[in-house]
């Protein structure tokens, strides 16, 4: 990772200063006792009882790997964890806390920048009444000021992504196998048996082949594949564990549906979370236009029956968040309740997990000004590209213009994540989690701790590509439920990463060590590379790894970057590299290829000239507008994307597919299209084939207008 040191520093503050908040070991109602520090506090953190000295989080070497790491990796903040039920855990270790289990927690650096250190067109508005307002959601401020931010804390809350895949195969574990009387005791027994009670007998018989039964048996109007022995046959196994040939298709989740797709007629409420007055009905501000309802699980269901499978089900592994929508319409139609409740009455509050919500407005409801604002790092604008932003800062008495390379990201609507991704925690509630993964303790039956943890399809390579030679496991990773599965020198290791638009979560844990880590922090992939450095660290030291025997996660996460950042400039080889050279032209005119066009799970897709986004008030052209001559808005949709369209000979072209919000291109994505031209010689359709983890099959969208 390059950058130089051109950019901006951090007044009052070092960036990666160590402000963290941590435990002492003992356990209140269930959770860790978090300490606040921060530089700008006018009181003292509540002492440790060992004073730091037994915490690997406050180890020297450490501290600095977390400091230098923010710097690295560009990375505003981060929370960590780690729980450690062994008898003897570093030298003088004297752990007593709960059921065996030490948990500490800090933070590093800033949940919130200071004002100064953010590009000015990416700051959030402040309203009068001393409130940020984006995307509808409001974000209580700062009370330590404006320019000051505020510390990453073990309480800073975090969306964590992908880790709430493995809350929603516990649940639907919890029903399957609910706790059995007298197999566990103590306080294990009335966790277990809460649970229990909020989860009857009567929910196992909608699932009389457990894992096995068949998706469609539960949900058969919703549940639908565009393969009829498909249909039948996938099961919640399946689906839990990515083995049911479906691709990822995050892209067809749309913001707003239009009635006749509505769930008002179900006894649950996917929807429940939220308490806007528009969330139910939303027409755009236009005469007579149709009404339509925010998205739900229902909504993202019924989609499957227009996506294409790409292999036959448990063939390959292919990772899907659209498959852990469909098992959680599936547990809100057997349960009659929002998932969101399910998890807090099933899992949350058994485990003393109190800060853990479900959606954005339940989080900042219950802790305003809580929530890690997100960012991402302009790598253009640090290589020396066109996109710095000067900012005004005081130093020495003097007042002088620096570059600003972090943007503000807003913060993202959870309508779209449910099961596979809608949690908002922190990591001292995460890490209650993971004890009770370690202990295999309530309110999970241990029937349900080997049920989610059972390998259940072998990876051939991994989520990046990667094979088991490059990514320092033993040998081939697994995929459980929710979980990946593999083997760390010797020892059995589950993990799961979750990644969003602003942030990045990190979980490792270790059952024959009796050791786990929780990472999370506050910009899109480099948020995860330093979680998971940082997480590793941890684990070598664990196991007294010397330093010479380390695999290199750092380098093989720098050669991830090191490719994206370049990947936009040898797509058209890579994607088409037996191309006409010279290309042949476009049989018709640009203008033919503009207009509305519609596919029944993907909805629309506007195209228009690249050279009048400014025109309609869009971003402004990239880099190489000059040769991607169309361009299309993807911002009605839970992922906002800007597709840009470069022509690569006769009717094909290659689609640059950037988020919205986060333009930097560690996010990009790629596609194929193909415009499809009638007998009449006018544009019928255009067919694109998305290559988000390999190829998601073709999509066809019919011209409109």
């Amino acid at each position: 990772m390059g950058g130089g040191e051109d950019y901006l520093p951090y007044r009052g503050g070092r960036h990666g200063e160590h402000r963290g908040a941590g435990t002492d070991g003992s356990m209140r109602k269930g959770r860790p006792e978090a300490r606040h520090r921060c530089a700008q506090e006018q009181h003292e953190p509540r002492q440790n009882h060992d004073q730091g000295r037994n915490n690997p989080l406050r180890q020297a070497d450490f501290v600095e790997a977390a400091r230098a790491g923010l710097d690295e990796w560009r990375v505003p903040g981060i929370s960590i964890a780690v729980i450690d039920g062994s008898a003897s855990i570093y030298a003088g270790s004297d752990c007593t806390g709960g059921g065996g289990y030490e948990i500490w927690a800090e933070g590093f650096g800033y949940a919130a920048l200071p004002k100064r250190c953010v590009a000015p067109s990416s700051r959030p508005a402040a309203s009068q009444n001393g409130e940020r307002t984006e995307h509808g959601a409001r974000h209580v401020k700062q009370t330590r000021g404006e320019d000051v931010g505020s510390p990453a804390t073990a309480e800073t809350l975090y969306y964590t992504g992908s880790t709430t895949k493995a809350f929603t195969a516990a649940v639907l574990g919890q029903i399957i196998h609910p706790d059995a009387a007298g197999e566990k005791s103590g306080t294990e027994a009335a966790a277990a048996a809460s649970a229990s009670a909020s989860a009857p007998a009567t929910y196992s018989a909608k699932f009389p082949k457990g894992f096995r039964t068949p998706v469609s048996e539960v949900i058969r109007d919703d549940f639908v594949l565009s393969d009829e022995w498909a249909t039948a046959h996938v099961t919640f196994e399946d689906a839990l564990s990515h083995r049911t040939g479906l691709a990822r298709h995050d892209k067809a989740l749309a913001e707003w549906y239009p009635p006749a797709t509505s769930a008002t007629t179900d006894n649950n409420s996917s929807n429940r979370n939220r308490d806007d007055s528009n969330d139910d009905v939303h027409c755009n501000g236009e005469k007579g236009q149709e009404r339509k309802h925010r998205g739900n699980v229902r909504d993202y269901t019924r989609l499957l029956r227009y996506l294409p499978l790409v292999q036959e089900p448990r063939v390959t592994f292919r990772y899907c968040n659209l498959m852990f929508l469909a098992v959680s319409r599936a547990l809100e139609v057997v349960t009659g309740r929002w998932l969101g409740d399910v998890m807090r009455d099933w899992i949350w509050e058994p485990l003393g997990m109190q800060s853990t919500y479900f959606s954005l407005q339940d989080a900042q409801r219950a802790r305003p000004g809580s929530l890690a604002e997100g960012y991402y790092w302009d790598y253009m604008a640090a290589a020396g590209g066109d996109h710095v932003h000067e900012v005004e800062s005081k130093g020495a008495g003097e007042l002088r213009k620096e570059k600003s390379l972090y943007h503000y990201i807003p913060f993202m609507d959870l309508s779209g994540g449910s099961g596979a991704g809608g949690i908002v925690s922190s990591v001292a509630d995460y890490a209650l989690w993971v004890r009770c993964l370690l202990q295999e303790s309530g309110p999970l039956s241990e029937a349900c701790h080997r049920a989610i943890t059972t390998p259940r399809i072998i990876m051939q390579a991994n989520v990046d590509g990667s094979t088991d030679k490059q990514n320092g496991y033993d040998g081939p990773l697994s995929y459980a439920l929710g979980w990946f599965a593999g083997t760390y020198r010797g020892h059995r290791v589950y993990a799961h990463s979750g990644g969003m638009e602003a942030y990045g979560t990190e979980v490792y844990f270790f059952p024959d060590l009796k050791f786990g880590v929780v990472t999370m922090a506050n910009t899109a992939v480099t948020a995860n590379c330093l979680g998971a450095v940082l997480a590793w660290k941890l684990i070598d030291d664990k196991l007294e790894v010397p330093q010479k025997q380390r695999f290199d996660w750092a380098g093989r996460r720098k050669a991830g970057i090191a490719k994206s950042l370049k990947a936009r400039d040898t797509a058209m080889n890579d994607y088409f590299p037996r191309r006409a050279q010279p290309p042949l032209r476009t049989p018709l005119p640009l203008d033919a290829y503009t207009g509305t066009y519609h596919h029944p799970a993907y909805q629309n897709l506007v195209i228009i000239k690249n050279g009048s986004r400014a025109e309609r008030g869009l971003m402004p052209t990239s880099d190489a507008a000059a040769r991607r001559e169309l361009y299309a808005a993807h911002h009605d949709r839970v992922w906002k994307m800007d597709f840009e369209f470069e022509h690569v000979s006769g009717e094909h072209w290659l689609v640059f597919i950037e988020f919205a919000h986060s333009p930097n291109r560690l996010n990009q994505q790629f596609a194929k299209a193909e415009f499809k031209i009638g007998a009449a010689g006018d544009v019928v359709s255009v067919c694109v084939e998305y290559l988000e983890d390999g190829a998601e099959g073709v999509i066809e969208y019919k011209k409109l207008t």
